[in-house]
């Protein structure tokens, strides 16, 4: 499971007691602010002023109309810069930003065709028509960045992989990487202030207001009646009825208009909030007239979608409504009182579907199904060998966390398929269907003892094949042939192994939570401090290079990291009882930027040791090494979407959270100061393009309640919390996270913008009466459906989890799997989920929706 499954933990509580304890600690890097002139708008919920022309797209499977889209617009927060790892005097202070044309964008949009179309009227003479006519057209698009290949190129010469000579490094006066910084409290006060100027200025962002037409006394009275008391937008009691209607090219579309008016007669503004809830397209016009596209499964079937659109006169020059109008002239507090004010409201439409018939639901031949597990998750169990030397055993196992509760379940009572692995690989190819695997593989078996000795700065900080012998005769070999093993017979049941390098878990030679966690939490030098520490890189390095070479011949799809930015959140804001504790288990939100830049730098380490060291084909087609990243990927909306406050914590999240690590490795943008900025001196080119595939990681999106700052030093994406469901409600999951197939396709949209094919490596949900899942996986894999048919390069669909397992300092109560597991009996029983594996089987089998799942799951 996803690490970001757990972040919605995060709540008020959490940031109030996150706040004490970082300004106790004297820690902090600087509230995260917006420049008044350019507000942010959510990634989720874009409005532009023009419509974006067609781009000629480049690759195979591109879409042949295909929306051109800009760089990635920064948001212009001003935020602390974190602390360094290392050479404190040597900082350097990026004055040069980078002027190109994410400077004319809003701040923190990543646009998507569906919202580019979303215009606004500038034309203040100009009178909304809701009579117009919607001339439909095709409102999806996949995005691309830039031009990228969609294959890796051929493998480097198998000699030496080098490095970046010049790595980032986090600008801070810290001796070392654990340390606090008086230079982010410094920063911290000054972008506090800087915070609250700028709400304040936040109001005249809309320019000077319409002057008077009539400028007799009458008309002046009436001028200031209009802009002291305007009215708010209102619905229309009877818009515009909804037309169904087929395009050129045979999808459906259904046409309409919003329905809201203005009472002074203001230019409105319409903002598309996220997606269409069960997985549609929409574009919304200047005139609030809407062009809606449902997935292929719904046009199939028929059905009914609902999507969000907030209406604003708010960019109609400076006018206030009413007296409590005036209360936007207060800083921030003025949003909270009331919300908006009065300057817009949000509508929700109704689309009804009624069926068509031809629709291709299929999928391409070479569409790849797989289920998942990592080590440490499902390894253990009777019978399996216990592996001590990893950092979570340590954490799981540490009596202080045990007795405070902070911890459940240990890997000893696990689903045991370190033994199992053969009945498993039978079970997903004959019953489920699968062609892939996606497992781990556990550092600390291999490599139980530090491998530092291998030195390779020998060759100019290259690996070299002595050093792979070097390492070979350090690693256990008995683990070694084990996952020898299991690939073999992975592949012998016709299942393609794809491994994760890392997916969490570190060797304790690398990361000692229970020595370092009050040695960090006090500032203090530690030595295996996990990513913080300056050598680990190095050492995932040597340890990825030595995979590539062993199991090269028997694995072509990898995965160096999963989910690099989210364990921020559970490590490094580990409030006991609110927040779930991962090692080192820390109040340190400072370290957040060192945590992530060291990830980056280890990740393309890894990339070039891999696509060096790997160069034999194990299946059929494709390349040696096909190597990417995962990325947990949570869609934030403003809770309320007419508020500026839920607005700018909504676009914060999305920027920082989804979009900070592919930035690195794929634009080379490595923001290291955590400030959204981008600088010359981030660009890295040795970091672009270090990624052959993106994996995408979504379980459901996440409404959030602004602040109007962010309130925890080091987190700029934390401008607000997020707000849970009840596990009660049909579209929630057991962990109280709201799901809806409209999110999925919102991130794989910002994925596909990065110009490399997709993978979605998880995708699941906590149900522990399998009541909700089978809906859930038809629903989300008829959103990958309906993208490839559009031309998305999506490669292939992988289920988290194959078994319930250990969901981390969680323990066994959040049940994903489509198997559950009762280690009490000698063979590791599996325990099937029918409903889950008939909805599932039915469609990997078919390669395609078919009819009968749409018509019993299709909302």
């Amino acid at each position: 499971m996803s690490c970001g499954s757990f972040v919605g933990r995060v709540g008020g509580l959490a940031v109030a007691l996150g706040v004490g304890a970082a300004v106790f600690t004297g820690s902090g890097v600087a509230w995260a602010t917006e420049d008044s002139a350019a507000a942010t708008k959510a990634d989720t919920a874009e409005t532009s002023s023009k419509a974006d022309g067609p781009n000629e797209a480049s690759g195979e499977n591109a879409p042949a109309e295909e929306a051109e889209l800009e760089p990635e617009a920064q948001p212009e927060l001003v935020v602390d810069e974190p602390d360094a790892v290392d050479e404190p005097d040597e900082v350097d202070e990026p004055d040069d930003v980078i002027e190109d044309d994410e400077s004319e964008s809003e701040p923190d949009e990543v646009p998507s065709a569906d919202d580019e179309a979303a215009v606004t009227q500038d034309d203040e003479s100009a009178e909304p028509d809701i009579e117009a006519s919607v001339e439909p057209e095709e409102p999806d698009h996949v995005v691309t960045r830039k031009a990228q290949s969609e294959a890796p190129s051929s493998a480097p010469a198998r000699a030496t992989a080098a490095t970046s000579v010049a790595p980032p490094q986090v600008p801070s006066w810290r001796p070392y990487p654990t340390a606090f910084d008086l230079r982010s409290a410094v920063t911290y006060v000054v972008d506090l202030a800087g915070s609250v100027v700028r709400s304040f200025l936040q109001p005249f962002a809309a320019g000077a207001p319409k002057p008077p037409t009539d400028p007799s006394l009458w008309g002046l009275l009436a001028w200031v009646r209009r802009e002291l008391f305007n009215g708010s937008p209102t619905d229309v009691e009877n818009p515009l009825p909804q037309t169904q209607s087929l395009t050129v090219d045979g999808d459906v579309v259904v046409t309409g208009n919003v329905g809201v008016e203005d009472p002074d007669g203001d230019v409105l503004t319409y903002t598309v909030i996220g997606r269409p809830h069960n997985g549609g397209t929409v574009v919304v016009d200047a005139a609030g007239n809407f062009v809606y596209r449902p997935m292929n499964a719904m046009a199939a079937v028929g059905g009914t979608d609902t999507f969000t659109v907030a209406v604003s006169d708010e960019q109609d020059g400076l006018h206030v409504h009413g007296l409590l109008g005036l209360l936007r002239f207060v800083p921030i507090i003025g949003s909270f009182l009331n919300p908006g004010g009065g300057h817009g409201i949000s509508k929700t439409i109704t689309v009804n579907i009624t069926p068509v018939a031809g629709v291709d639901l299929s999928l391409p031949d070479d569409f790849r199904w797989g289920v998942a597990h990592s080590g440490f998750q499902a390894e253990g169990g009777p019978g399996a060998p216990v592996d001590t030397r990893s950092d979570w055993y340590r954490w799981v196992h540490d009596p202080l966390n045990r007795l405070l509760g902070l911890v459940k379940g240990v890997p000893e009572d696990g689903p045991g398929a370190y033994v199992s692995y053969e009945d498993d690989a039978v079970l997903a190819r004959d019953e489920l269907g699968m062609d892939t695997f996606r497992m781990s593989i556990e550092w600390s078996r291999i490599f139980p003892n530090s491998t530092a000795e291998v030195d390779i700065s020998d060759e100019g900080g290259a690996l070299s094949e002595a050093d792979l012998q070097a390492l070979d005769a350090l690693a256990d070999q008995d683990e070694v042939a084990h996952y020898r093993a299991v690939f073999a017979a992975l592949r012998r049941h016709g299942l393609d192994p794809f491994v994760t390098i890392n997916h969490f878990t570190l060797p304790v030679w690398v990361h000692d939570p229970i020595a370092s966690r009050p040695l960090i939490q006090l500032g203090l030098p530690a030595p295996k401090a996990g990513w913080l520490s300056d050598g680990t890189a190095g050492e995932f390095e040597k340890y990825a290079a030595y995979l590539a070479w062993k199991y090269g011949d028997q694995v072509d799809n990898w995965a160096t990291l999963n989910e690099p930015f989210s364990p921020v959140l559970t490590e490094f804001l580990a409030i006991p009882w609110v927040v779930p504790n991962w090692p080192p288990g820390v109040i340190r939100p400072d370290l957040a930027s060192t945590f992530l830049v060291n990830q980056a730098i280890g990740h393309v380490a890894a990339f070039d040791a891999i696509r060096t060291w790997d160069t034999t084909t194990a299946g059929e087609n494709g390349p040696a090494a096909f190597v990417g990243v995962t990325l947990n990927m949570i869609p934030a909306r403003p809770a309320n979407p007419v508020n500026e406050l839920d607005v700018q914590a909504a676009d914060a999240w999305n920027h920082y959270y989804n979009g900070w690590f592919p930035n690195a490795v794929v634009d080379g943008w490595v923001d290291v100061n955590f400030d959204g900025i981008k600088t010359a001196d981030e660009v890295h080119p040795d970091f672009a393009d270090k990624v052959d595939f993106l994996g995408v990681q979504y379980y459901g999106s996440q409404p959030m309640f602004g602040f109007g700052v962010a309130p925890l030093p080091g987190f700029p994406f934390l401008r607000g919390f997020p707000v849970r469901c009840s596990a009660d409600e049909p579209t929630c999951s057991d962990f109280n996270q709201p799901t809806d197939p409209g999110g999925l396709r919102e991130v794989l949209e910002l994925a596909a913008s990065y110009g490399k094919p997709l993978w979605i490596t998880e995708n699941g949900i906590a149900d522990d009466d399998d009541s909700k899942r089978p809906s859930y996986i038809v629903n989300h894999v008829a959103v990958v459906q309906d993208l490839v048919a559009h031309g998305a390069d999506i490669r292939g669909y992988t289920y988290w989890s194959f078994v319930d397992n250990l969901e981390w300092a969680g323990g066994y109560d959040l049940q994903f799997g489509l198997y559950g597991s009762d280690p009490s009996t000698p063979e590791l029983e599996r325990i099937p989920k029918p409903a889950s594996i008939a909805a599932l089987s039915g469609i990997t089998f078919a390669n395609g929706l078919p009819v009968s799942l749409l018509q019993s799951y299709v909302p």
